[in-house]
Protein backbone atom coordinates (compact mmCIF):
# COMPACT_ATOMS: atom_id res chain seq x y z
CA UNK A 1 0.00 0.00 0.00
CA UNK A 2 1.32 3.44 -0.94
CA UNK A 3 2.12 5.72 1.98
CA UNK A 4 2.62 8.95 0.07
CA UNK A 5 -0.84 10.28 0.79
CA UNK A 6 0.22 12.28 3.86
CA UNK A 7 -0.64 15.91 3.20
CA UNK A 8 1.57 18.77 4.34
CA UNK A 9 0.36 21.85 6.18
CA UNK A 10 0.96 23.96 3.08
CA UNK A 11 -1.09 21.61 0.93
CA UNK A 12 -3.90 21.55 3.50
CA UNK A 13 -4.04 25.32 3.32
CA UNK A 14 -4.18 25.13 -0.49
CA UNK A 15 -7.12 22.71 -0.27
CA UNK A 16 -9.00 25.04 2.08
CA UNK A 17 -8.35 28.06 -0.16
CA UNK A 18 -9.53 26.14 -3.23
CA UNK A 19 -12.66 24.91 -1.43
CA UNK A 20 -13.58 28.39 -0.18
CA UNK A 21 -12.97 29.88 -3.64
CA UNK A 22 -15.17 27.20 -5.16
CA UNK A 23 -17.95 27.92 -2.67
CA UNK A 24 -17.79 31.67 -3.37
CA UNK A 25 -18.04 31.08 -7.12
CA UNK A 26 -21.06 28.81 -6.52
CA UNK A 27 -22.59 31.59 -4.41
CA UNK A 28 -22.14 34.05 -7.29
CA UNK A 29 -23.84 31.65 -9.70
CA UNK A 30 -26.65 31.16 -7.18
CA UNK A 31 -27.11 34.93 -6.95
CA UNK A 32 -27.32 35.28 -10.73
CA UNK A 33 -30.30 32.91 -10.64
CA UNK A 34 -32.10 34.61 -7.74
CA UNK A 35 -31.52 38.08 -9.24
CA UNK A 36 -32.26 36.96 -12.82
CA UNK A 37 -28.86 38.19 -14.00
CA UNK A 38 -26.51 36.82 -16.65
CA UNK A 39 -25.81 33.97 -17.16
CA UNK A 40 -29.00 32.60 -15.56
CA UNK A 41 -31.03 33.57 -18.64
CA UNK A 42 -28.87 31.45 -20.94
CA UNK A 43 -28.62 27.88 -19.71
CA UNK A 44 -25.67 27.13 -21.99
CA UNK A 45 -23.44 29.59 -20.13
CA UNK A 46 -25.00 28.76 -16.76
CA UNK A 47 -24.50 25.01 -17.08
CA UNK A 48 -21.03 25.55 -18.51
CA UNK A 49 -19.95 27.64 -15.52
CA UNK A 50 -21.53 25.22 -13.03
CA UNK A 51 -19.74 22.26 -14.63
CA UNK A 52 -16.44 24.13 -14.56
CA UNK A 53 -16.79 25.37 -10.96
CA UNK A 54 -17.88 22.01 -9.57
CA UNK A 55 -15.79 19.62 -11.67
CA UNK A 56 -12.40 21.33 -11.84
CA UNK A 57 -11.80 21.54 -8.06
CA UNK A 58 -13.07 17.96 -7.73
CA UNK A 59 -10.42 16.85 -10.21
CA UNK A 60 -7.73 18.57 -8.09
CA UNK A 61 -9.04 17.18 -4.80
CA UNK A 62 -8.77 13.67 -6.22
CA UNK A 63 -5.73 13.97 -8.48
CA UNK A 64 -3.31 16.51 -6.98
CA UNK A 65 -0.53 15.25 -4.72
CA UNK A 66 2.02 18.08 -4.53
CA UNK A 67 0.05 21.28 -4.90
CA UNK A 68 3.12 23.26 -6.02
CA UNK A 69 3.40 21.00 -9.08
CA UNK A 70 2.80 23.14 -12.18
CA UNK A 71 1.30 20.15 -13.95
CA UNK A 72 -1.73 20.58 -11.68
CA UNK A 73 -2.46 23.95 -13.28
CA UNK A 74 -2.15 22.58 -16.83
CA UNK A 75 -4.32 19.56 -16.02
CA UNK A 76 -6.89 21.75 -14.27
CA UNK A 77 -7.01 24.10 -17.28
CA UNK A 78 -7.64 21.19 -19.64
CA UNK A 79 -10.30 19.76 -17.33
CA UNK A 80 -11.95 23.18 -17.00
CA UNK A 81 -12.18 23.62 -20.78
CA UNK A 82 -13.62 20.15 -21.28
CA UNK A 83 -16.11 20.57 -18.43
CA UNK A 84 -17.28 23.91 -19.77
CA UNK A 85 -17.92 22.40 -23.21
CA UNK A 86 -19.85 19.51 -21.64
CA UNK A 87 -21.89 21.90 -19.50
CA UNK A 88 -22.57 24.15 -22.50
CA UNK A 89 -24.00 21.19 -24.42
CA UNK A 90 -26.17 20.18 -21.44
CA UNK A 91 -27.45 23.75 -21.16
CA UNK A 92 -28.42 23.72 -24.84
CA UNK A 93 -30.03 20.29 -24.44
CA UNK A 94 -32.14 21.37 -21.45
CA UNK A 95 -33.32 24.75 -22.75
CA UNK A 96 -35.04 24.36 -26.12
CA UNK A 97 -35.93 27.68 -27.74
CA UNK A 98 -39.72 27.59 -27.47
CA UNK A 99 -41.96 30.52 -26.66
CA UNK A 100 -43.40 30.12 -23.15
CA UNK A 101 -42.11 26.56 -22.81
CA UNK A 102 -41.53 25.17 -19.36
CA UNK A 103 -38.01 24.06 -18.53
CA UNK A 104 -37.51 20.67 -16.96
CA UNK A 105 -33.80 19.72 -16.75
CA UNK A 106 -34.47 16.00 -16.50
CA UNK A 107 -31.26 14.99 -18.28
CA UNK A 108 -28.94 16.12 -15.49
CA UNK A 109 -28.74 12.98 -13.26
CA UNK A 110 -27.14 10.88 -15.99
CA UNK A 111 -24.80 13.70 -16.96
CA UNK A 112 -23.73 14.31 -13.35
CA UNK A 113 -23.05 10.61 -12.70
CA UNK A 114 -21.16 10.18 -15.98
CA UNK A 115 -19.10 13.31 -15.31
CA UNK A 116 -18.24 12.19 -11.79
CA UNK A 117 -17.07 8.75 -12.93
CA UNK A 118 -14.98 10.25 -15.74
CA UNK A 119 -13.35 12.80 -13.39
CA UNK A 120 -12.69 10.09 -10.78
CA UNK A 121 -10.89 7.85 -13.29
CA UNK A 122 -8.93 10.62 -15.02
CA UNK A 123 -7.81 12.05 -11.67
CA UNK A 124 -6.44 8.64 -10.67
CA UNK A 125 -4.53 8.33 -13.93
CA UNK A 126 -3.15 11.85 -13.63
CA UNK A 127 -1.95 11.23 -10.08
CA UNK A 128 -0.25 7.97 -10.99
CA UNK A 129 1.46 9.61 -13.94
CA UNK A 130 2.77 12.51 -11.82
CA UNK A 131 4.04 10.24 -9.05
CA UNK A 132 5.61 7.41 -11.06
CA UNK A 133 5.72 8.74 -14.62
CA UNK A 134 3.54 5.84 -15.72
CA UNK A 135 0.21 4.16 -15.00
CA UNK A 136 0.91 1.95 -12.01
CA UNK A 137 -2.04 -0.35 -11.33
CA UNK A 138 -1.29 -0.91 -7.64
CA UNK A 139 -1.01 2.84 -7.05
CA UNK A 140 -4.21 3.57 -8.98
CA UNK A 141 -6.12 0.91 -7.04
CA UNK A 142 -4.75 2.26 -3.76
CA UNK A 143 -5.76 5.83 -4.58
CA UNK A 144 -9.16 4.69 -5.84
CA UNK A 145 -9.87 3.27 -2.39
CA UNK A 146 -8.50 6.40 -0.70
CA UNK A 147 -10.52 8.80 -2.81
CA UNK A 148 -13.73 6.82 -2.49
CA UNK A 149 -13.38 6.57 1.30
CA UNK A 150 -12.34 10.23 1.55
CA UNK A 151 -15.49 11.35 -0.27
CA UNK A 152 -17.64 9.08 1.87
CA UNK A 153 -16.15 10.42 5.11
CA UNK A 154 -16.34 13.98 3.80
CA UNK A 155 -20.04 13.59 3.06
CA UNK A 156 -20.58 12.19 6.56
CA UNK A 157 -18.56 15.03 8.10
CA UNK A 158 -20.52 17.74 6.27
CA UNK A 159 -23.82 16.05 7.04
CA UNK A 160 -23.15 15.88 10.77
CA UNK A 161 -21.87 19.47 10.75
CA UNK A 162 -25.09 20.80 9.24
CA UNK A 163 -27.22 18.63 11.52
CA UNK A 164 -25.49 20.25 14.50
CA UNK A 165 -26.14 23.71 13.08
CA UNK A 166 -29.77 22.77 12.54
CA UNK A 167 -30.01 21.63 16.15
CA UNK A 168 -28.36 24.88 17.23
CA UNK A 169 -30.86 26.97 15.24
CA UNK A 170 -33.89 25.04 16.47
CA UNK A 171 -32.88 25.23 20.13
CA UNK A 172 -32.44 29.00 20.03
CA UNK A 173 -35.60 29.45 17.97
CA UNK A 174 -37.59 27.70 20.72
CA UNK A 175 -36.52 30.31 23.28
CA UNK A 176 -37.34 33.18 20.94
CA UNK A 177 -33.94 33.85 19.37
CA UNK A 178 -34.45 33.42 15.63
CA UNK A 179 -31.19 35.04 14.56
CA UNK A 180 -29.30 31.79 14.09
CA UNK A 181 -32.12 30.12 12.13
CA UNK A 182 -32.24 33.08 9.75
CA UNK A 183 -28.44 33.19 9.48
CA UNK A 184 -28.03 29.50 8.71
CA UNK A 185 -30.63 29.75 5.92
CA UNK A 186 -28.80 32.54 4.10
CA UNK A 187 -26.84 31.52 0.97
CA UNK A 188 -24.14 34.02 1.98
CA UNK A 189 -23.54 31.83 5.04
CA UNK A 190 -24.23 28.37 3.59
CA UNK A 191 -21.83 28.45 0.64
CA UNK A 192 -18.67 29.92 2.26
CA UNK A 193 -19.05 27.92 5.47
CA UNK A 194 -19.63 24.67 3.54
CA UNK A 195 -16.50 25.37 1.49
CA UNK A 196 -14.42 26.18 4.57
CA UNK A 197 -15.61 23.10 6.48
CA UNK A 198 -15.28 20.87 3.41
CA UNK A 199 -11.70 21.98 2.71
CA UNK A 200 -10.80 21.53 6.36
CA UNK A 201 -12.44 18.08 6.31
CA UNK A 202 -10.43 16.93 3.27
CA UNK A 203 -7.15 17.90 4.94
CA UNK A 204 -8.20 16.29 8.19
CA UNK A 205 -9.18 13.02 6.55
CA UNK A 206 -6.02 12.80 4.43
CA UNK A 207 -3.94 13.24 7.56
CA UNK A 208 -5.51 10.10 9.04
CA UNK A 209 -3.63 7.60 6.88
CA UNK A 210 -4.04 4.75 9.36
CA UNK A 211 -7.80 5.26 9.56
CA UNK A 212 -8.23 5.08 5.78
CA UNK A 213 -6.02 1.99 5.57
CA UNK A 214 -7.99 0.28 8.36
CA UNK A 215 -11.34 0.95 6.73
CA UNK A 216 -10.03 -0.32 3.41
CA UNK A 217 -8.81 -3.55 4.98
CA UNK A 218 -12.17 -4.02 6.68
CA UNK A 219 -14.00 -3.54 3.38
CA UNK A 220 -11.69 -6.02 1.68
CA UNK A 221 -12.29 -8.62 4.41
CA UNK A 222 -16.07 -8.30 4.04
CA UNK A 223 -15.94 -8.41 0.24
CA UNK A 224 -13.57 -11.38 0.31
CA UNK A 225 -16.15 -13.27 2.37
CA UNK A 226 -18.92 -12.45 -0.11
CA UNK A 227 -17.00 -13.08 -3.35
CA UNK A 228 -17.46 -16.90 -3.37
CA UNK A 229 -21.18 -16.44 -2.71
CA UNK A 230 -21.54 -14.07 -5.66
CA UNK A 231 -19.64 -16.51 -7.89
CA UNK A 232 -21.76 -19.43 -6.68
CA UNK A 233 -24.98 -17.53 -7.47
CA UNK A 234 -23.79 -16.92 -11.02
CA UNK A 235 -22.96 -20.60 -11.51
CA UNK A 236 -26.21 -21.84 -9.96
CA UNK A 237 -28.32 -19.43 -12.01
CA UNK A 238 -26.68 -20.39 -15.31
CA UNK A 239 -26.98 -24.07 -14.44
CA UNK A 240 -30.72 -23.68 -13.83
CA UNK A 241 -31.50 -21.89 -17.11
CA UNK A 242 -31.43 -25.02 -19.36
CA UNK A 243 -34.19 -26.51 -17.20
CA UNK A 244 -36.34 -23.39 -16.74
CA UNK A 245 -35.90 -21.68 -20.10
CA UNK A 246 -35.64 -17.98 -20.78
CA UNK A 247 -39.32 -17.11 -21.07
CA UNK A 248 -39.65 -16.47 -17.34
CA UNK A 249 -36.84 -13.92 -17.64
CA UNK A 250 -38.51 -12.13 -20.56
CA UNK A 251 -41.81 -12.00 -18.66
CA UNK A 252 -40.29 -9.98 -15.81
CA UNK A 253 -39.49 -6.97 -17.98
CA UNK A 254 -36.33 -6.30 -15.99
CA UNK A 255 -34.27 -9.43 -16.59
CA UNK A 256 -31.54 -7.36 -18.23
CA UNK A 257 -31.14 -5.20 -15.13
CA UNK A 258 -30.97 -8.22 -12.80
CA UNK A 259 -28.30 -9.95 -14.84
CA UNK A 260 -26.32 -6.74 -15.18
CA UNK A 261 -26.43 -6.20 -11.42
CA UNK A 262 -25.26 -9.75 -10.74
CA UNK A 263 -22.37 -9.40 -13.21
CA UNK A 264 -21.32 -6.04 -11.78
CA UNK A 265 -21.28 -7.41 -8.25
CA UNK A 266 -19.07 -10.34 -9.24
CA UNK A 267 -16.61 -8.19 -11.20
CA UNK A 268 -16.45 -5.52 -8.50
CA UNK A 269 -15.92 -8.02 -5.70
CA UNK A 270 -13.24 -9.85 -7.68
CA UNK A 271 -11.32 -6.68 -8.53
CA UNK A 272 -11.71 -5.25 -5.04
CA UNK A 273 -9.85 -8.11 -3.36
CA UNK A 274 -8.24 -10.35 -5.99
CA UNK A 275 -7.17 -8.45 -9.11
CA UNK A 276 -4.03 -7.08 -7.47
CA UNK A 277 -2.98 -10.42 -5.96
CA UNK A 278 -4.46 -13.88 -6.29
CA UNK A 279 -3.62 -14.70 -2.68
CA UNK A 280 -6.85 -13.04 -1.54
CA UNK A 281 -8.92 -15.87 -3.01
CA UNK A 282 -7.80 -18.33 -0.36
CA UNK A 283 -8.61 -22.01 -0.70
CA UNK A 284 -8.28 -23.87 -3.98
CA UNK A 285 -11.98 -24.80 -4.04
CA UNK A 286 -12.98 -21.15 -3.76
CA UNK A 287 -10.52 -20.27 -6.51
CA UNK A 288 -12.19 -22.81 -8.81
CA UNK A 289 -15.66 -21.43 -8.08
CA UNK A 290 -14.57 -17.88 -8.84
CA UNK A 291 -12.68 -18.99 -11.97
CA UNK A 292 -15.67 -20.91 -13.31
CA UNK A 293 -18.00 -17.97 -12.66
CA UNK A 294 -15.69 -15.59 -14.53
CA UNK A 295 -15.40 -17.96 -17.49
CA UNK A 296 -19.19 -18.33 -17.75
CA UNK A 297 -20.01 -14.70 -17.02
CA UNK A 298 -20.13 -13.74 -20.75
CA UNK A 299 -23.13 -16.07 -21.06
CA UNK A 300 -25.02 -14.08 -18.44
CA UNK A 301 -24.14 -10.82 -20.17
CA UNK A 302 -25.16 -12.24 -23.56
CA UNK A 303 -28.58 -13.05 -22.10
CA UNK A 304 -28.80 -9.54 -20.63
CA UNK A 305 -27.97 -7.97 -24.01
CA UNK A 306 -30.45 -10.28 -25.72
CA UNK A 307 -33.19 -9.22 -23.31
CA UNK A 308 -32.41 -5.56 -23.84
CA UNK A 309 -32.27 -6.08 -27.60
CA UNK A 310 -35.80 -7.52 -27.54
CA UNK A 311 -37.08 -4.41 -25.73
CA UNK A 312 -35.31 -2.11 -28.17
CA UNK A 313 -36.73 -4.06 -31.10
CA UNK A 314 -40.25 -3.71 -29.68
CA UNK A 315 -40.18 -0.08 -28.52
CA UNK A 316 -37.11 1.52 -30.07
CA UNK A 317 -34.24 3.38 -28.47
CA UNK A 318 -34.92 5.63 -25.48
CA UNK A 319 -32.36 7.42 -23.34
CA UNK A 320 -32.78 4.86 -20.54
CA UNK A 321 -32.31 1.94 -22.92
CA UNK A 322 -29.32 3.65 -24.53
CA UNK A 323 -27.65 3.99 -21.13
CA UNK A 324 -28.52 0.37 -20.33
CA UNK A 325 -26.98 -0.74 -23.64
CA UNK A 326 -23.89 1.35 -22.93
CA UNK A 327 -23.37 -0.16 -19.45
CA UNK A 328 -24.10 -3.71 -20.53
CA UNK A 329 -21.73 -3.44 -23.49
CA UNK A 330 -18.86 -2.28 -21.28
CA UNK A 331 -19.52 -4.96 -18.67
CA UNK A 332 -19.83 -7.61 -21.39
CA UNK A 333 -16.50 -6.55 -22.95
CA UNK A 334 -14.82 -6.82 -19.57
CA UNK A 335 -16.39 -10.24 -18.94
CA UNK A 336 -15.28 -11.51 -22.36
CA UNK A 337 -11.75 -10.18 -21.83
CA UNK A 338 -11.49 -11.88 -18.44
CA UNK A 339 -12.88 -15.17 -19.73
CA UNK A 340 -10.57 -15.07 -22.74
CA UNK A 341 -7.51 -14.41 -20.57
CA UNK A 342 -8.39 -17.31 -18.27
CA UNK A 343 -8.95 -19.73 -21.13
CA UNK A 344 -5.76 -18.73 -22.91
CA UNK A 345 -3.59 -18.82 -19.78
CA UNK A 346 -5.54 -21.72 -18.21
CA UNK A 347 -5.42 -19.91 -14.91
CA UNK A 348 -6.32 -16.61 -13.25
CA UNK A 349 -3.97 -14.31 -15.15
CA UNK A 350 -3.72 -11.42 -12.72
CA UNK A 351 -1.12 -9.48 -14.72
CA UNK A 352 -3.42 -9.62 -17.73
CA UNK A 353 -6.40 -8.58 -15.60
CA UNK A 354 -4.52 -5.48 -14.48
CA UNK A 355 -3.83 -4.46 -18.06
CA UNK A 356 -7.46 -5.11 -18.98
CA UNK A 357 -8.65 -2.97 -16.08
CA UNK A 358 -6.41 -0.05 -17.01
CA UNK A 359 -7.52 -0.07 -20.65
CA UNK A 360 -11.17 -0.64 -19.72
CA UNK A 361 -11.26 2.25 -17.23
CA UNK A 362 -9.60 4.64 -19.69
CA UNK A 363 -12.04 3.66 -22.44
CA UNK A 364 -14.95 4.08 -20.03
CA UNK A 365 -13.87 7.60 -19.01
CA UNK A 366 -13.37 8.73 -22.61
CA UNK A 367 -16.63 7.20 -23.81
CA UNK A 368 -18.60 8.75 -20.93
CA UNK A 369 -17.38 12.12 -22.14
CA UNK A 370 -18.15 11.42 -25.80
CA UNK A 371 -21.73 10.26 -25.21
CA UNK A 372 -22.47 13.60 -23.55
CA UNK A 373 -21.44 15.46 -26.69
CA UNK A 374 -22.83 15.50 -30.23
CA UNK A 375 -23.07 13.43 -32.35
CA UNK A 376 -23.08 10.52 -29.87
CA UNK A 377 -25.51 12.08 -27.37
CA UNK A 378 -28.11 9.48 -26.41
CA UNK A 379 -30.92 12.05 -26.64
CA UNK A 380 -30.23 12.65 -30.33
CA UNK A 381 -29.88 8.92 -30.92
CA UNK A 382 -33.25 8.30 -29.24
CA UNK A 383 -34.97 11.06 -31.24
CA UNK A 384 -33.73 9.56 -34.51
CA UNK A 385 -34.86 6.08 -33.43
CA UNK A 386 -38.37 7.21 -32.52
CA UNK A 387 -38.80 9.07 -35.83
CA UNK A 388 -37.50 6.07 -37.77
CA UNK A 389 -40.07 3.80 -36.10
CA UNK A 390 -42.83 6.23 -37.06
CA UNK A 391 -41.72 6.48 -40.70
CA UNK A 392 -41.27 2.70 -40.95
CA UNK A 393 -44.79 2.05 -39.65
CA UNK A 394 -43.61 0.26 -36.51
CA UNK A 395 -45.60 2.76 -34.42
CA UNK A 396 -48.91 4.24 -35.54
CA UNK A 397 -49.37 8.04 -35.64
CA UNK A 398 -52.08 7.84 -32.98
CA UNK A 399 -49.66 6.00 -30.67
CA UNK A 400 -46.67 8.27 -31.32
CA UNK A 401 -45.48 9.71 -28.00
CA UNK A 402 -44.69 13.25 -29.10
CA UNK A 403 -44.46 14.50 -25.54
CA UNK A 404 -41.60 12.10 -24.82
CA UNK A 405 -39.61 13.76 -27.58
CA UNK A 406 -40.58 17.24 -26.35
CA UNK A 407 -39.78 16.70 -22.66
CA UNK A 408 -37.70 13.53 -22.60
CA UNK A 409 -35.17 14.35 -25.31
CA UNK A 410 -34.66 18.08 -24.84
CA UNK A 411 -33.56 20.19 -27.78
CA UNK A 412 -33.02 17.11 -29.95
CA UNK A 413 -36.65 16.12 -29.45
CA UNK A 414 -37.90 19.63 -30.16
CA UNK A 415 -35.92 19.83 -33.39
CA UNK A 416 -37.23 16.41 -34.43
CA UNK A 417 -40.83 17.44 -33.74
CA UNK A 418 -40.44 20.65 -35.75
CA UNK A 419 -39.07 18.68 -38.71
CA UNK A 420 -41.87 16.15 -38.40
CA UNK A 421 -44.44 18.97 -38.15
CA UNK A 422 -43.42 20.18 -41.62
CA UNK A 423 -43.26 16.71 -43.14
CA UNK A 424 -45.68 15.16 -45.61
CA UNK A 425 -46.50 12.44 -43.07
CA UNK A 426 -47.91 14.99 -40.60
CA UNK A 427 -49.70 16.89 -43.38
CA UNK A 428 -51.57 13.71 -44.40
CA UNK A 429 -52.35 12.56 -40.85
CA UNK A 430 -54.42 14.94 -38.68
CA UNK A 431 -54.03 12.78 -35.57
CA UNK A 432 -50.24 12.93 -35.78
CA UNK A 433 -50.36 16.65 -36.50
CA UNK A 434 -52.55 17.21 -33.44
CA UNK A 435 -50.19 15.25 -31.19
CA UNK A 436 -47.17 17.20 -32.43
CA UNK A 437 -48.92 20.56 -31.99
CA UNK A 438 -50.05 19.56 -28.51
CA UNK A 439 -46.53 18.53 -27.49
CA UNK A 440 -44.94 21.73 -28.78
CA UNK A 441 -47.52 23.91 -27.03
CA UNK A 442 -47.41 22.08 -23.69
CA UNK A 443 -45.47 23.72 -20.87
CA UNK A 444 -45.06 20.51 -18.89
CA UNK A 445 -45.09 16.88 -19.85
CA UNK A 446 -48.22 15.91 -17.90
CA UNK A 447 -50.22 19.10 -18.39
CA UNK A 448 -53.65 18.57 -20.05
CA UNK A 449 -53.57 19.02 -23.82
CA UNK A 450 -55.19 21.89 -25.67
CA UNK A 451 -57.90 20.17 -27.68
CA UNK A 452 -59.13 21.67 -30.92
CA UNK A 453 -62.82 20.68 -30.74
CA UNK A 454 -63.44 22.06 -34.22
CA UNK A 455 -61.24 19.46 -35.90
CA UNK A 456 -63.67 16.55 -35.97
CA UNK A 457 -61.30 14.36 -37.96
CA UNK A 458 -58.70 14.54 -35.19
CA UNK A 459 -61.29 13.98 -32.45
CA UNK A 460 -62.95 11.01 -34.16
CA UNK A 461 -59.63 9.23 -34.54
CA UNK A 462 -59.20 9.22 -30.75
CA UNK A 463 -62.27 7.02 -30.13
CA UNK A 464 -62.96 3.47 -31.27
CA UNK A 465 -66.70 2.73 -31.55
CA UNK A 466 -67.88 -0.72 -30.59
CA UNK A 467 -70.29 -2.68 -32.78
CA UNK A 468 -73.66 -0.97 -33.01
CA UNK A 469 -72.35 2.45 -31.92
CA UNK A 470 -72.07 5.49 -34.17
CA UNK A 471 -70.42 8.60 -32.75
CA UNK A 472 -72.23 11.74 -33.90
CA UNK A 473 -70.45 15.08 -34.18
CA UNK A 474 -72.27 16.76 -31.28
CA UNK A 475 -71.39 13.97 -28.88
CA UNK A 476 -67.82 14.00 -30.11
CA UNK A 477 -67.46 17.71 -29.31
CA UNK A 478 -69.17 17.29 -25.96
CA UNK A 479 -66.84 14.48 -24.86
CA UNK A 480 -63.74 16.27 -26.14
CA UNK A 481 -64.58 19.43 -24.20
CA UNK A 482 -65.04 17.39 -21.04
CA UNK A 483 -61.76 15.60 -21.66
CA UNK A 484 -59.92 18.91 -22.03
CA UNK A 485 -61.22 20.12 -18.67
CA UNK A 486 -60.14 17.06 -16.71
CA UNK A 487 -56.68 16.51 -15.30
CA UNK A 488 -56.34 13.02 -16.77
CA UNK A 489 -57.39 13.67 -20.35
CA UNK A 490 -55.96 10.40 -21.54
CA UNK A 491 -58.37 10.01 -24.45
CA UNK A 492 -56.73 13.04 -26.02
CA UNK A 493 -53.09 12.38 -25.21
CA UNK A 494 -52.80 8.69 -24.43
CA UNK A 495 -51.00 6.26 -26.69
CA UNK A 496 -54.17 4.10 -26.90
CA UNK A 497 -57.60 5.09 -28.11
CA UNK A 498 -60.64 5.23 -25.84
CA UNK A 499 -63.58 2.96 -26.63
CA UNK A 500 -67.18 4.19 -27.05
CA UNK A 501 -70.14 1.87 -26.65
CA UNK A 502 -73.91 2.15 -26.23
CA UNK A 503 -76.35 0.26 -24.02
CA UNK A 504 -80.16 0.53 -24.00
CA UNK A 505 -82.08 -0.14 -20.80
CA UNK A 506 -85.71 0.64 -19.97
CA UNK A 507 -86.04 2.58 -23.23
CA UNK A 508 -83.14 4.80 -22.19
CA UNK A 509 -79.91 5.04 -24.16
CA UNK A 510 -76.60 5.23 -22.33
CA UNK A 511 -73.24 5.85 -23.90
CA UNK A 512 -69.93 5.02 -22.23
CA UNK A 513 -66.46 6.37 -23.00
CA UNK A 514 -64.16 3.62 -21.75
CA UNK A 515 -60.46 4.26 -21.22
CA UNK A 516 -58.21 1.36 -22.07
CA UNK A 517 -55.38 2.66 -19.89
CA UNK A 518 -56.88 4.49 -16.90
CA UNK A 519 -59.68 2.91 -14.87
CA UNK A 520 -60.53 6.21 -13.18
CA UNK A 521 -61.36 8.24 -16.31
CA UNK A 522 -64.06 6.10 -17.98
CA UNK A 523 -67.23 8.19 -18.17
CA UNK A 524 -70.98 7.58 -18.60
CA UNK A 525 -73.56 9.64 -20.50
CA UNK A 526 -77.36 9.43 -20.87
CA UNK A 527 -79.38 10.61 -23.83
CA UNK A 528 -81.85 13.33 -22.96
CA UNK A 529 -83.92 14.34 -25.98
CA UNK A 530 -81.54 15.43 -28.69
CA UNK A 531 -78.61 15.97 -26.28
CA UNK A 532 -76.44 14.03 -23.87
CA UNK A 533 -75.80 14.64 -20.20
CA UNK A 534 -72.91 13.38 -18.11
CA UNK A 535 -74.22 11.09 -15.37
CA UNK A 536 -71.15 9.55 -13.74
CA UNK A 537 -68.08 7.36 -14.09
CA UNK A 538 -67.40 3.65 -14.35
CA UNK A 539 -65.85 1.19 -11.97
CA UNK A 540 -63.83 -1.43 -13.82
CA UNK A 541 -63.08 -4.95 -12.57
CA UNK A 542 -62.82 -8.57 -13.70
CA UNK A 543 -60.64 -7.81 -16.74
CA UNK A 544 -59.20 -10.46 -19.01
CA UNK A 545 -56.43 -10.09 -21.59
CA UNK A 546 -56.42 -6.51 -22.89
CA UNK A 547 -55.47 -7.76 -26.35
CA UNK A 548 -58.74 -9.68 -26.67
CA UNK A 549 -61.37 -8.44 -29.10
CA UNK A 550 -63.94 -6.15 -27.53
CA UNK A 551 -67.63 -6.90 -28.20
CA UNK A 552 -70.78 -4.80 -28.19
CA UNK A 553 -71.84 -3.86 -24.66
CA UNK A 554 -74.31 -6.17 -22.98
CA UNK A 555 -75.95 -6.07 -19.57
CA UNK A 556 -74.86 -8.46 -16.83
CA UNK A 557 -76.87 -7.20 -13.85
CA UNK A 558 -79.93 -4.98 -14.32
CA UNK A 559 -80.23 -4.22 -10.62
CA UNK A 560 -76.66 -2.98 -10.11
CA UNK A 561 -76.14 -1.63 -13.64
CA UNK A 562 -73.24 -3.93 -14.42
CA UNK A 563 -72.29 -4.58 -18.03
CA UNK A 564 -69.39 -5.96 -20.06
CA UNK A 565 -67.59 -5.47 -23.36
CA UNK A 566 -66.29 -9.04 -23.43
CA UNK A 567 -63.04 -8.08 -21.69
CA UNK A 568 -63.94 -6.22 -18.49
CA UNK A 569 -66.92 -5.80 -16.22
CA UNK A 570 -68.11 -2.25 -15.55
CA UNK A 571 -70.43 -0.80 -12.94
CA UNK A 572 -71.98 2.63 -13.24
CA UNK A 573 -71.05 5.05 -10.45
CA UNK A 574 -73.75 7.73 -10.85
CA UNK A 575 -73.38 11.39 -9.98
CA UNK A 576 -77.13 11.57 -9.21
CA UNK A 577 -80.07 9.23 -8.92
CA UNK A 578 -82.69 11.26 -10.82
CA UNK A 579 -82.67 9.21 -14.00
CA UNK A 580 -84.41 6.07 -15.10
CA UNK A 581 -82.45 2.88 -14.48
Amino acid sequence: MNNNDTISREDRLAVVILAVTQSLLLLILHKTITHDAWPSGDWRWLFGFYSLVIGTPLFLYLGAQEWRDRANAWAAAGAALLLFVLGWHQGWLNSPDLEGAGREPGHLPGFILAGFIAIFILALYFRSWREYGRLDYALILDHAWRNALMLAFLGLFLGVFWLLLLLWAQLFDIIGIGFFKSLFDEPEFVYPVSGLVGGFGIGLIRLREAMIATVRRLCEVLIRALLPLAAFIVLLFLAALPFTGLQALWDTGFASALLLMLSLVLLFFFNAVAAESGQALGAKALRWIVTAALVLLPIAMAIALWSLGLRIGQYGITVDRAWALFIETFVALMAVAYAGAILLKRKLAFATFRRINLAWAAALAVTLILVNLPPLDFNGWSARSQLARLHDGKVQPADFDARYLRFGLGAYGVEALKQLQDSELAANNPVLRQRIDDALKAQYRWSPPEVDTNDLEVLRARYLPLAGTEIDDDFLRLVAEGEAERRFANCMQGAVHCVVGELTRSNQTFRFVISRTNAYTSQAWQQSGDSWRHIGSLRRFGCRDEESKREALRSVSHEYFVFTDGICLYQLQPLETLFTM
